[in-house]
Order: C-alpha cells, then structure tokens, then sequence
C-alpha cells in the first residue's frame, strides 16, 4: 500500500511538472519520445521474443546478447562477443545448473 501511495504520489508529481513546461515545437514530439536509441532496442526485444520459440533459449540469448552489446558498447565485435559470451555462461550456469530451471529449447531443435 505504501509503494502504491509512494507511486501515485510521484505520478501526480510527474505530471504536474510536466504541465507546467512548455510543449514541444511541432514535429519534435515523437523525436523527443521515442529516440532512436529506443526504438533500436524495442526492435531488438521483439526479435529475441519472435525467435525463442523457434530457436530456444541460448542461441537466441546469445545473439541478443551480441548485438545489443555491440549497439549499445561500441567497442566491436570481438569484445560484444566476449562479453554476451561470458554474460549467457553465468546466466545459464545460476539458473540452469543452479537453480534447475528448465529453459526453453525451441522448436528448431526437436
């Protein structure tokens, strides 16, 4: 209940701060709300959700991985790869190996 105050208190605050502002010049509204960092990045959530049924779980992580790596680090391929490389062992050795989760295969291996 306090969380909810605490969010319904900050969204009336938001809110208010907003109004107050001066709108945007016309044509910089959608600019200005979805950038293109974002729209980048959604693009590449609905892939990774779109391929996990066909693909399973670890190929599909791991070229998430890579190329949101590789978009968002800038540093090249070789250090994205390393990087997805050694971030989809850990995840798969905390939940797989550890916790027995069973991750999704897909279909491309049945």
């Amino acid at each position: 209940m306090l969380a909810g105050a605490i969010l319904v208190v900050s969204a009336f605050s938001c809110g208010f701060d907003g109004f107050k502002k001066q709108a945007a010049p016309a044509g910089r509204f959608l600019v200005e709300i979805t950038p293109p960092l974002m729209l980048v990045y959604a693009s590449l959530t609905l892939g990774y959700i779109l391929v996990i049924d066909f693909a399973g779980f670890v190929p599909s992580s791991a070229l998430f991985l890579f190329l949101s790596i590789l978009y968002l680090y800038r540093k090249g391929p070789v250090i994205s790869l390393l990087v997805s490389v050694n971030a989809l062992a850990l995840i798969y050795i905390v939940f797989r190996v550890v916790f027995k989760v069973i991750l999704p295969e897909g279909s491309l291996f049945e």
